[in-house]
């Protein structure tokens, strides 16, 4: 008896236990979709013009005109401010006299030598000859007198006529080495002038060099300013090969006194022979030799007028003519380069743009490099933001991006991303085009920019509530033929309360959403809503 209760009980105990392993558990459930996803970054941003131009004063002057006012529109070549003229009209006036002078000067340098300077050369050539024939004569004396003793007294007053003669040359030449050296220094200083004009013509062509690359100037000025400087470096060429002619100069004028120191050395010496022939008549051998000598220097003499006659009918040589027209590029510079400052006394847009200020007055002295007008290029406009060191792997250059007002939407494209972050905001500044029409946008506005940051297409997804260990061994439930069924899954991105899996289920799958952590692998289920 006592056996068949045992019996019993756990027959009861069984059925009970196979009741409720066959009892289905309720589940909430969804199928699983396939969609783009696309996760954004919302950017707070300022609307700027897309390029602020300062225009500069290129010359010191008073403005005498003003033709613009804030706000108004300029087109490329518009004339927007002028300086007074006056003062260079007359410069103008004065480089265009200079150069018309060294160019009659080059005229007649390379027509040749005028009658003048011809008749001089022929005098010298003449005065060389009988400066010859006088020595020559004062030979056939002194031999005269070696053999006739009676002719001494006027050999004595002849030599010391001379020797005077030859002393006052020596003075000449002594005055014309003072001279030249004079002139050498004016040279000298002309050079240092010039290297100093280089120079600063050099660093002006940088300082306009770069201020073309920043589109400040026109390619016209950038020329000028080169312009400036080949004729900088011409008048420095010209200056320099000005010392070197003074220096050969000065050493013409050398050699010429030591010609005349050799005529006084040689004409004292004929004097004192002379002499001591006068008072002692045995000394008429040697003044015989001395006149010998004075015949020999006078046909030198005589060589040298002849060539000198000759190289001024020839006319000028090559160094003389390069150096005229030295002086005449150095003149036409000087006219260009005021005809350039008279072409800075007006200032004119390089770009189309709005005035964005005006920092001067008519009648007001302004310094060069002044900033006189600022223009603001709003043909396209900006939108300056920054992004954080989280966001920049996901932001590239030529990224399309959203801009928004608060009533419209816009195309943007970012333009620019600066590789480094800004120190107050340790945030990467970045510079976002607007592609099409901006309008109802204005410079100084503030607006939204929206920015893709992570985007999937035709992903499946599943509610956020199906994924079990989400954060470390992802897995969820599918329901198939009514039985729970786990499923390892990878998961991509999460947004909001979606979740995309990359495998370990297909489309359309029912995926248990609430109840889940109440049943097993292979668990009857019942979907309900």
């Amino acid at each position: 008896m006592k056996t068949n209760r045992i019996l019993y009980i756990t027959l009861v105990f069984v059925l009970s236990f196979s009741i409720m392993a066959s009892a289905q558990t309720p589940v909430q459930t969804s199928r699983s979709v396939r969609e783009n996803i696309t996760i954004t970054e919302l950017l707070s941003g300022k609307v700027v013009p897309e390029k602020i131009i300062d225009l500069p004063a290129e010359i010191n002057g008073v403005v005498s005109k003003i033709y613009v006012s804030v706000g108004d529109h300029v087109k490329t070549g518009d004339r927007l401010l002028s300086f007074d003229k006056r003062q260079l009209s007359i410069q103008k006036e004065q480089s265009q006299a200079a150069l018309e002078a060294a160019q009659a000067n080059l005229r007649q340098i390379e027509k040749g030598a005028s009658n003048e300077d011809i008749k001089t050369a022929e005098a010298n050539y003449e005065q060389a000859e009988l400066s010859l024939e006088s020595a020559k004569k004062g030979l056939e004396l002194v031999k005269e007198i070696f053999g006739d003793k009676t002719s001494l007294k006027q050999q004595l007053i002849n030599s010391e006529l001379q020797y005077k003669n030859a002393q006052k040359q020596l003075q000449s030449a002594e005055d014309r080495i003072n001279q030249a050296k004079k002139a050498l220094e004016q040279a000298e200083v002309g050079v240092r002038q010039a290297e100093l004009n280089l120079n600063q013509a050099k660093v002006d062509y940088e300082r306009m060099g770069n201020l073309f690359e920043d589109n400040v100037i026109s390619k016209k000025e950038l020329e000028g300013a080169k312009m400036q400087l080949d004729n900088a470096q011409a008048s420095y060429d010209n200056a320099v090969l000005q010392v070197e002619n003074a220096e050969l100069s000065v050493e013409s004028a050398r050699t010429a006194k030591q010609q005349a120191e050799i005529s006084v050395d040689s004409s004292e010496q004929i004097y004192e022979l002379a002499q001591e022939t006068f008072n002692n008549p045995t000394q008429l051998r040697q003044q015989l030799q001395s006149a010998e000598s004075q015949v020999d220097i006078s046909a030198v003499n005589l060589k040298i007028a002849k060539a000198n006659l000759d190289r001024v009918k020839k006319g000028a040589d090559e160094d003389q003519i390069k150096a005229t027209r030295a002086n005449v590029k150095q003149a036409e510079a000087g006219l260009e380069q005021t005809e350039l400052q008279l072409s800075k006394a007006d200032i004119k847009s390089p770009v189309n743009a709005q005035i964005a200020s005006i920092n001067t007055e008519e009648n007001e002295m302004v310094g060069l490099g002044t900033p006189v007008i600022k223009l603001a290029v709003i043909e396209r406009l900006n939108v300056e933001t920054s992004i954080t060191p989280e966001l920049r792997p996901y932001v590239n250059k030529g990224d399309k991006v959203e801009i928004r007002t608060n009533n419209n939407s816009y195309e943007g494209i970012i333009k620019t991303i600066s590789p480094l972050v800004s120190p107050q905001t340790e945030a990467y500044p970045i510079t976002v085009e607007f592609v099409n029409s901006t309008d109802n946008v204005y410079p100084g506005m503030f607006v939204d920019i929206r920015i893709n940051k992570e985007s999937t297409n035709n992903a499946v997804t599943v509610p956020i509530d199906a994924v079990v260990s989400l954060e470390s061994s992802p897995y969820l439930y599918i329901v198939k033929d009514n039985k729970a069924v786990r499923k390892d899954v990878e998961v991509g991105i999460v947004y909001g309360n979606q979740v995309e899996i990359v495998s370990g289920i297909t489309e359309d799958d029912i995926v248990i959403t609430r109840g889940q952590n109440n049943i097993t692998d292979g668990q009857s289920v019942e979907v309900v809503e």
